[in-house]
């Protein structure tokens, strides 16, 4: 392995590290600092792991890979035994969290066809429904079989892993190797169970870090039917990517021509319609915007200083939210303002950056790969910046880094010849 790919591995080891035993181990300013570095230094390490290479070569599985991956599955599935024994401690109750609650009230209106984006009012307090069709419609069945709820978000990041595993074992790489990148996500679960069990119990974020997998693995094995599907599950969830979408649909115009790009942009902009603008929003424009003024009020509650100590979830050393809520001028609401238009302005300067970088400069890159390392360096910092740096908010960008870790040669020849043309592949 080249010394790039050591590096991508140690910034990996640092993410990685910050965000669940070391979490603000260098204090609430510096900590966050690290960690959004640390999810850019995996991107930017990656720039150079990959240069000139293409994508790995897939063949049939051993025997033994078979088996190893089976050992792996049954690993997920003894997890999912102690995580059903946590389960069953922990009650969904809006008292501890709203998340899950209000999830339930969805579902629960859309199958007596009442309206879904009302206010809801059973917690003794008013809530304005803000998640988009696919956070809560995966939970219809969960709804009619009388499932609990957090099974489903476990059984969406259990299949990504699978897939994730199955592309894994058809590389031919060293057996310790292959074993080592798939019990990543297996180390990452145990580290949250152990860290912030919370994201486990509270929230339904193992099912988008789930859709975020699967889109990695379809922005290099996928036929665009699939990345479009992908990408229209993450736009219609947690729609972080929005900015980094134009990035990757003029990339696949100039790499697959113009007909996969308009496909892609077509068919996700079909689904949109049929799953989210026709169904509901049209029903009453104003939703969307009434969901992110619901966003900004619950983030001004968020910062506003207790009694005692410090606004919690700003300084847990993942975000740099903390800098606006102690530095920035202004009252609570101006500070609030300031960090989203903040925000927003990085997230643009991102792909703004790494579209200059592509059309510019022309790298030895496959341009899959490079899609995948640009979303990393995106998502790194657009939940660094985030107004609530949640911890199980964050997570969705640090799982990311393994579909990367996927990608890193073990040895022998193991690559395909590269699919992109000369012109805008080589420098």
């Amino acid at each position: 392995m080249s010394f790039a790919g050591w590096l991508l591995i140690a910034a990996f080891v640092v993410e990685f590290l910050l965000f669940t035993f070391l979490r603000n181990i260098f204090g609430a300013a510096l900590s966050p600092v690290v960690l959004w570095l640390a999810g850019v230094g995996v991107g930017i390490s990656g720039l150079w792991a990959f240069r000139g290479r293409s994508l790995p070569v897939l063949r049939p599985a051993t025997k033994a890979q078979l088996m190893s991956a089976a050992l792996l599955l049954g690993a997920l599935v003894a997890f999912g035994l102690r995580v059903a024994r946590m389960l069953g401690k922990v009650p969904i109750d809006p008292a501890l969290s709203d998340v899950i609650p209000s999830i339930q009230v969805m579902v629960q209106r859309w199958l007596a066809h009442e309206a879904v984006y009302v206010p809801i009012l059973d917690f003794g307090y008013i809530i304005y429904p803000t998640y988009l069709p696919l956070t809560w419609l995966p939970f219809v069945p969960a709804e009619l079989m009388h499932i609990d709820y957090r099974w489903v978000a476990f059984a969406g990041f259990g299949v990504a892993l699978a897939v994730g595993v199955g592309l894994l074992m058809r590389r031919r790489l060293p057996l310790p190797i292959t074993l080592a990148l798939a019990a990543a996500p297996l180390l990452l679960l145990q580290a949250i169970l152990q860290t912030d069990p919370n994201t486990l119990t509270r929230t339904v974020e193992l099912l988008i870090v789930g859709f975020y997998l699967l889109l990695a693995f379809s922005l290099w094995r996928g036929p665009w039917w699939v990345q479009a599907l992908c990408l229209t599950v993450c736009l219609l969830s947690r729609f972080s990517l929005v900015f980094w979408v134009p990035l990757w649909l003029a990339i696949l115009w100039q790499q697959q021509g113009r007909i996969v790009a308009l496909r892609v942009t077509a068919l996700v902009a079909a689904l949109v319609l049929a799953i989210y603008i026709v169904p509901f929003l049209s029903h009453d424009w104003g939703t969307f915007a009434r969901a992110q003024d619901t966003y900004t009020g619950a983030a001004i509650g968020e910062w506003e200083q207790p009694p005692a100590g410090r606004p919690e979830h700003l300084y847990r050393g993942v975000g740099l939210a903390a800098f606006f809520h102690r530095l920035a001028p202004g009252d609570i609401a101006q500070r609030v303002q300031l960090v989203r238009l903040v925000h927003a302005g990085v997230c643009v300067a991102v792909v703004v950056a790494a579209a200059a970088y592509w059309f510019g400069r022309q790298p030895r890159l496959d341009y899959r790969i490079y899609g995948l390392l640009a979303l990393k360096i995106y998502l790194a910092t657009f939940y660094a910046f985030v107004q609530v740096p949640y911890i199980y908010l964050t997570l969705v960008g640090v799982a990311m880094a393994w579909p990367i870790l996927l990608l890193l040669r073990g040895g022998g020849p193991d690559e395909e010849p590269a699919l992109v043309p000369a012109s805008a592949g080589v420098s």
